[in-house]
C-alpha cells in the first residue's frame, strides 16, 4: 500500500508538471499571459483550487532575483450547471522596459505555493515584430494535431523571437465541459506562460453561453468595453483588431459596429502603419464549411475604406491564404484573409470545385502560422507544418501614401 502511494503522488507530480492533470489546493495552475494595451505593463492569469487570501506575482530581471512584488487586482470563481470554478486570479505587472527579459513566478506567500518562474520580453520597439497565429486547437488527447503543434509553436518562440500570439477562437472544445477548459489550460500553459496569448471569441466558446471565456481570459479594454469579446491594442508598428462574428452584426448602431468605425478612425497610420484584425468565422473561404458572408456584407466596405492589411480567421479546419480581395475580386488594396484553423482538431478538405480566383493557397495538414512585421511597407507570412516543412510562404507588400 505505501508503494502504491509513493507511485500515485511521482504520476501526479509527473502530470502536474506536464500540465496534464488539473492541480490541486493552492498549487497554481493554468498560468497564461496578455497583453494589455499599455506598453510597460503585461497581465498574467492562474488558477488555484481553493482560494488563497494573498495571490501575488513575482517578477525581476533575473531567476534568482525576483525584486518586484504585485497582488492581483481581483481573484474570482464562476459556476456552470454543477461546476465550480477553482479562483481566478488576475494580475498586470508594471513599470517594465521595453523589449527586456523578465521572470516571473505566481502564487500565495502564505501557503508557500509557487508556479515554477517563467519568462517573457516585454514589448519590445524595433523592427521585425513576429506573431504567431492559430486557430480551432481541441484539448489532449481528443484532438489529433494539438500536441504536435502546440510543442512545434514552443520549439519555434525558441529559436525566433515572438511577440505574441493571436488564437482565433475555438480552444478546447469543451462544449460546456467545464473540467475540459481546465486540461486546455494546462495543455498549453508552457507557451501561454511565456509569450502573450491574445484570443477572440469562436462558436464553440457559445455552449455554456461565454461563462469559460469570459472569465478565463484578461484581454485588453484600454480602447473599447467589449470586454474580451472585441478590443483592440497597438504593438510596435502594428494595431491589432480582434471582433466578434458571433455577434449579431445586421444593424450598424451595435456595439461593435460602432465601436470598430471609431476605432479604425482613430489610428494613426504613420505611427502603426500595419492594421491586423482578427475575428472567428471567415468572410473568404473556399471551403464547403462555408463563409460568414452577412458579416462580410456588413464590415467589408469599412476595412476597404481604412485599408486593413490582413484578416486572421478559424473555423475551417484547414489552411487557406487568400489574395488581396474586396467584394469577390482580386483588389491590390483589398483584404488578405488567412484562415488558420488547422491548429488540431479534426481536418477538414471538402474543398469547392472550382477554386475561386481569391483564393491563393490551401491545404489540409496541422500547422501553425507567423506573421514578421519586417517595416512599414513589408510583411512576411509563413505556414509552418507540424513536421518542420514550410507549406506556405508569402510576402504582403503595402505602399504607405495613406
Amino acid at each position: 500500500l505505501v508503494l502504491f502511494r509513493m507511485a500515485t503522488t511521482v504520476i501526479t507530480v509527473f502530470l502536474l508538471c506536464f500540465g496534464l492533470v488539473a492541480a490541486v489546493g493552492t498549487q497554481p495552475e493554468q498560468i497564461h499571459l496578455a497583453l494589455v494595451g499599455a506598453p510597460d505593463q503585461m497581465s498574467v492569469t492562474w488558477i488555484t483550487a481553493q482560494d488563497v487570501s494573498d495571490p501575488t506575482v513575482q517578477y525581476g530581471l533575473s531567476a534568482n532575483a525576483l525584486q518586484y512584488n504585485v497582488s492581483a487586482s481581483e481573484s474570482k470563481h464562476y459556476s456552470w450547471l454543477t461546476y465550480e470554478s477553482g479562483a481566478i486570479h488576475y494580475a498586470h505587472m508594471t513599470g517594465l522596459t521595453s523589449s527586456t527579459t523578465y521572470f516571473y513566478r505566481v502564487g500565495s506567500p502564505s501557503s508557500g505555493t509557487w508556479s515554477k518562474v517563467f519568462s517573457f520580453t516585454s514589448q519590445r520597439t524595433q523592427y521585425p515584430f513576429t506573431i504567431v497565429a492559430t486557430g480551432d486547437q481541441g484539448t489532449h488527447p481528443t484532438c489529433e494535431g494539438c500536441d504536435k503543434l502546440i510543442s512545434s509553436i514552443i520549439d519555434y518562440t525558441q529559436h525566433q523571437g515572438v511577440d505574441f500570439l493571436v488564437h482565433a477562437g475555438d480552444f478546447s472544445y469543451a462544449d460546456g465541459n467545464q473540467s475540459i477548459w481546465d486540461t486546455w489550460g494546462n495543455q498549453v500553459q508552457n507557451l501561454a506562460a511565456n509569450i502573450p496569448y491574445m484570443v477572440t471569441p469562436g462558436n464553440h466558446e457559445n455552449y455554456d453561453l461565454w461563462e469559460a471565456f469570459i472569465n478565463r481570459f484578461d484581454m485588453p479594454t484600454v480602447n473599447s468595453d467589449g470586454g474580451n469579446f472585441y478590443y483592440s491594442f497597438d504593438y510596435g508598428p502594428i494595431h491589432v483588431i480582434s471582433l466578434n462574428s458571433e455577434a449579431e452584426y445586421h444593424w450598424h448602431w451595435l456595439d461593435q459596429y460602432v465601436w470598430l468605425e471609431k476605432d479604425l478612425k482613430s489610428v494613426d497610420r504613420q505611427k502603426t502603419p500595419w492594421v491586423i484584425a482578427m475575428w472567428h468565422k471567415p468572410w473568404y473561404s473556399s471551403h464547403k464549411k462555408g463563409e460568414l458572408k452577412e458579416m462580410r456584407d456588413e464590415y467589408e466596405h469599412i476595412f476597404k475604406k481604412h485599408r486593413v492589411d490582413l484578416a486572421i480567421n478559424g473555423h475551417v479546419h484547414a489552411y487557406e491564404r487568400t489574395h488581396p480581395v474586396y467584394k469577390k475580386e482580386i483588389d491590390a488594396d483589398g483584404l488578405v484573409t488567412i484562415v488558420v484553423g488547422n491548429g488540431g482538431v479534426n481536418l477538414q478538405s471538402d474543398w469547392t470545385v472550382p477554386t475561386p480566383v481569391w483564393s491563393a493557397y490551401k491545404e489540409s495538414d496541422y500547422g501553425f502560422s507567423s506573421a514578421t512585421v519586417v517595416n512599414a511597407t513589408h510583411l512576411h507570412w509563413q505556414m509552418h507544418r507540424v513536421n518542420g516543412t514550410i507549406a506556405d510562404d508569402y510576402w504582403l507588400v503595402r505602399s504607405r501614401d495613406l
